[in-house]
Order: structure tokens, then sequence, then C-alpha cells
């Protein structure tokens, strides 16, 4: 019972958004849910002499079919390269090579940018105040659990306040969230008019730049 409820709080991850690779995260707790549930002495006799044949494909599908897909949201065995953050905050985590170079490169334009100041990102990037080490001026992670606090004109007081100086914009299509309001966006866009952009991700920022020092002590800090 207490196999099955773990099993089955755990399948959760797949809330808002199922993807394969979530199965990596709840198939051992089945494995072992299917093995608490089948043990049993009329079971056990009853297990024909394919069961072996069973649990080869399984361990390969396991050992050889999954690795390949933890990077990848498809189900073939094309493989993608894997590479190492170099961030500090992200210390011994792998990735796809591309999106890890891609997310290190907006960390190093928020950390240039920046100074010590908060930051906005959105919609459903909220990897960002982790991998920059920089506060959340709002109450949102997920924009699309986040109801009344999603409004544009709550984030933008929200980030007034909290006087943020860079924000990244995700345009990854689609999202959970549907893409940003038209008002958030146009009002980002008129108080940040600097900006790059690197692969999907919009780095803005305010014409005043933190000091030079500030902004490279705060880079120096994230990739030491």
């Amino acid at each position: 019972m207490l196999l099955l409820a773990v099993t089955t709080l755990c399948s959760i991850i797949q809330f808002p958004f199922s993807v394969p690779m979530y199965f990596c995260y709840v198939a051992p707790l089945l494995i072992l849910a299917c093995g608490a549930l089948s043990d049993t002495d009329a079971i056990r006799a009853a297990v024909p002499l394919t069961a072996p044949v069973a649990i080869f494909y399984l361990l390969f599908a396991a050992l050889i079919l999954l690795p390949n897909q933890i990077y990848r949201r498809g189900m073939s065995l094309h493989t993608t390269p894997a590479k190492a953050f170099t961030l500090l905050r992200a210390s011994g985590m792998s990735g796809d090579a591309a999106q890890v170079d891609t997310y290190q490169q907006v960390v190093a334009e928020i950390a240039r940018h920046a100074g010590t100041a908060p930051i906005w990102a959105g919609p459903d990037c909220a990897e960002f105040y982790f991998l920059a080490g920089r506060k959340n001026p709002t109450p949102v992670l997920w924009e699309v659990l986040s109801g009344a606090d999603r409004d544009p004109r709550r984030i933008l007081n929200w980030v007034e306040r909290a006087g943020v100086q860079v924000v990244v914009i995700n345009h990854t299509e689609p999202t959970p969230s549907g893409p940003l309001p038209a008002l958030l966006e146009i009002e980002l866009r008129r108080r940040f008019p600097r900006s790059r952009t690197v692969d999907v991700f919009e780095v803005r920022w305010a014409e005043s730049a933190p000091p030079e020092s500030s902004a490279e002590e705060s880079h120096a800090a994230l990739l030491n």
C-alpha cells in the first residue's frame, strides 16, 4: 500500500505537462510496486519460463533506450551530445550540449547587466532564478498555475518595486502557459530597451547598467 501510494504521488511530476523522460522518474517505484503486488505463492508458481525473456527486454529498454531520451523529448534512438554545466550553482549537472550553452550564455548576460538586483523571467522559465542566483520579485514560478498573479499590471508593479534591471522573455513554442501577454511584452520592451537574443530567450536590460565591476564580480562568482 505504501509503495502504491508513493508511486501514485510521484507520478504527479507529469503535471502540468507530461514528456516521455518523466517515465524515468517513476519507473523504479513502479517496478518495486509491481514486485510487491506479485509476491505471493500462487503468482510465483504461475510465472512462465518466458519471464527471463520479458525481464531482458525490460532491462534493454531501461538501460539502452531510455538513457538516450534523458536529454530529448522524443522516443527514438537518436542520441544528442551531453555537456556539463560550468556554473557553480549547476555543478555536477549535465544536459543537452546546445541547451547547456544557451543557459550559460543567458546567465552570463544576466550577470553582466543585473548587478545584484532581482530579475524577472517568463513565461515558465523559473530555472533562471536558480542558475543566476537571483531573487524572483513575484510569487509566480509557473504562469499556468499562477491565477490572478499572472495579471500584467501585477507583474509590472512587482518588477518596478524590486528594482529589476534584467528580464528574460521565453519565446519557446509552445509553453504550458502560452505566449506572454501582449501588454506585458510591450511594457517590458519599453522599460528595458536594450536586448540580446540567445536561442529562444530574449534578455533585456535597462539603459542604466550596473557598475562594471559589480557585473564582472557577479559573473565570476557564478562561473567559479
